[in-house]
C-alpha cells in the first residue's frame, strides 16, 4: 500500500513541477517578448488597431492599469490581450494561447475585466463626445449638409442588438427581458454617429426586449437635447432616426407613405441617403471588433457584456 501511495504522491509532485515550469516559461515569454515587434500588418490583424493607436491606448491606461506586483502582467500585455478578444470575439482560451502573449485563460479573463473598467473610467467620457460647443455643432451640420443637402443634422441614431448568453433570473431583472423579438438574448445598444462615421454617443445598458424608442426615451442624450431645445441652445438642430422613433423637434423621422415627386418624398430620399452612414458605421465597427458581431455571442452576464460593448466601441477609431 505504501509504495502505491508514494507513487501517487511522486506523480503529483512531478505534475506540479511541470505546471510550475510552464508558468515560468509563459511568464518569461510574456515579460521578455514585445508584441509590438511584429510586422505592422500582422499587428493590425491580431489587435485590430495600428501600432500607433495601440501605443496611445496603452499610454492612456498605464496609470490605471500599472502592475502592483513584481511579476504582474505588463500593462501593454493586458491591453493587447483585451484588444485581441474585442477583435476576434473568440473564447478567452484562444486569446491567451496566442504566441505573442503567453497568458492563461484566467489571466485573460482578469485582464479583460481590468481593461474594460479602465477604458470606461479613463477614455469613455473623453473620447466619445456628443458635440456640445457651437463650433462642434456647426462642423457636424456642415459635413452632413454636404452629403445630401439635409440641414441642421447633429447625428444619426439607431440601435443594434448585441448577442449575449441567457442571463440568470433575478428578482429585479428576469432573463426574459433580454430575449428580443428576433429570438435571442441580447443588449439593445443605442448608437449615434457623425458624418465621418465616428461614434459620438452610445448606451449599452438596456435589455434586448426594450424597443428602440424606449431606449431613446431613457437615455441621457434624449434628456440633453430636450433641455437644450427648451432653453433655446440647439433649437432647429436634430438627429435623424428611422420610423421606429417618434417625431420630435430634435429627432427627425421619415414620412409614412409619401407620394412620389412630392416634397415629402424628396425629404425621405435625403433622409435615407443620410442614414446609410450609420449602417456603414455598424458594419465597420462590428468587422473591426467581432466580439459584438451578429454571429458572435458574449458569454458574460449583462453587466460585464455591457462593459465589453462600451470599451470596444470606445476603441473604435
Amino acid at each position: 500500500m505504501f509504495p502505491y501511495g508514494w507513487a501517487i504522491i511522486q506523480r503529483r509532485h512531478n505534475e506540479e513541477r511541470q505546471r510550475a515550469a510552464r508558468r515560468i516559461a509563459h511568464r518569461h515569454i510574456r515579460d521578455h517578448s514585445n508584441p509590438f515587434d511584429v510586422p505592422a500588418e500582422v499587428f493590425t490583424k491580431l489587435y485590430r488597431l495600428s501600432k500607433r493607436t495601440a501605443h496611445f491606448l496603452v499610454e492612456c491606461l498605464h496609470q490605471n492599469l500599472n502592475r502592483q506586483r513584481q511579476h504582474g502582467i505588463p500593462v501593454h500585455i493586458k491591453v493587447l490581450a483585451s484588444l485581441h478578444f474585442f477583435g476576434h470575439g473568440g473564447y478567452q482560451t484562444t486569446v491567451g494561447q496566442g504566441q505573442y502573449l503567453g497568458l492563461s485563460q484566467p489571466s485573460v479573463s482578469k485582464c479583460l475585466q481590468e481593461v474594460a473598467d479602465a477604458i470606461i473610467t479613463v477614455l469613455l467620457k473623453g473620447m466619445v463626445l456628443f458635440p456640445e460647443t457651437e463650433e462642434e455643432r456647426a462642423e457636424n451640420k456642415q459635413r452632413f449638409l454636404q452629403i445630401a443637402g439635409f440641414p441642421s443634422v447633429l447625428g444619426l441614431i439607431d440601435c443594434s442588438q448585441i448577442s449575449i448568453v441567457r442571463p440568470k433570473d433575478t428578482a429585479l431583472v428576469p432573463a426574459r427581458l433580454f430575449f428580443n423579438r428576433k429570438g435571442f438574448y441580447s443588449l439593445n445598444c443605442q448608437f449615434v454617429c457623425n458624418a465621418k462615421m465616428e461614434i459620438i454617443h452610445f448606451n449599452a445598458t438596456f435589455p434586448g426586449s426594450i424597443h428602440d424608442a424606449a431606449v431613446w426615451q431613457g437615455s441621457s442624450l434624449s434628456q440633453l437635447l430636450e433641455t437644450n431645445y427648451v432653453n433655446g441652445v440647439s433649437a432647429g438642430e436634430w438627429l435623424l432616426g428611422d420610423s421606429g422613433y417618434a417625431q420630435l423637434p430634435w429627432l427627425m423621422t421619415p414620412y409614412a407613405d409619401a407620394d412620389e415627386n412630392t416634397p415629402e418624398a424628396r425629404y425621405n430620399l435625403a433622409h435615407t441617403k443620410m442614414r446609410v452612414l450609420i449602417e456603414k458605421c455598424f458594419g465597420v465597427m462590428k468587422t473591426r471588433f467581432r466580439c459584438i458581431h451578429k454571429h458572435r455571442t458574449l458569454h458574460y452576464d449583462p453587466v460585464k457584456a455591457s462593459k465589453i460593448c462600451n470599451s470596444s466601441c470606445s476603441c473604435s477609431p
